[in-house]
């Protein structure tokens, strides 16, 4: 799909193919949530590198994740798009959260859900302002080609050693 000067990668949705991209909006969901319970056992620096991880693995593989699509909807003629991606998102982080997590995680947890609204809100708008602009940087710069790239040079390199 051509949106201004850059391709954007959307899934093309029809009642025929919602099957595809709600499995991928549930890996999506998944693969946040795997990003988002590692980022939480660990403070620092390795925090938020793990839920890059997580975020990378979707754009590297295509999954669809709402954040990643919503700022690309210009149509109502897109939004069962929009609904079956957050559908499936919210499916893939449940069954992810389904798994035991760790006593630290689950503090961690308890303290955000103690936070009040506006504060909870304001994280929600600055994470989702920080996935759009990685997703937007990807689309602009291939940045996940390049990623690809750069491993299969490494690999060659190796093979050669």
């Amino acid at each position: 799909v051509q949106r201004g000067n850059s391709k954007v990668w959307l899934p093309n949705w029809t009642y025929k193919n919602t099957t595809k991209v709600l499995v991928k909006s549930i890996i999506a969901g998944m693969l946040i949530a795997i990003g988002s319970l590692a980022s939480m056992k660990y403070d620092g620096i390795i925090s938020p590198i793990l839920f890059s991880v997580g975020l990378m693995s979707i754009l590297l593989l295509k999954m669809s994740l709402f954040t990643g699509v919503l700022p690309y909807i210009s149509t109502f003629k897109e939004m069962p798009l929009l609904v079956t991606i957050l559908i499936g998102n919210l499916i893939g982080c449940c069954v992810m959260f389904l798994f035991p997590a760790d006593s630290a995680a689950v503090l961690i947890i308890e303290n955000k859900i103690q936070e009040n609204i506006m504060s909870m809100f304001l994280s929600s708008v600055m994470c989702n302002i920080l996935i759009y602009i990685a997703v937007e940087a990807n689309k602009q710069n291939n940045l996940i080609d390049n990623l690809k790239d750069c491993s299969e040079y490494v690999k060659s390199a190796v093979i050669t050693l």
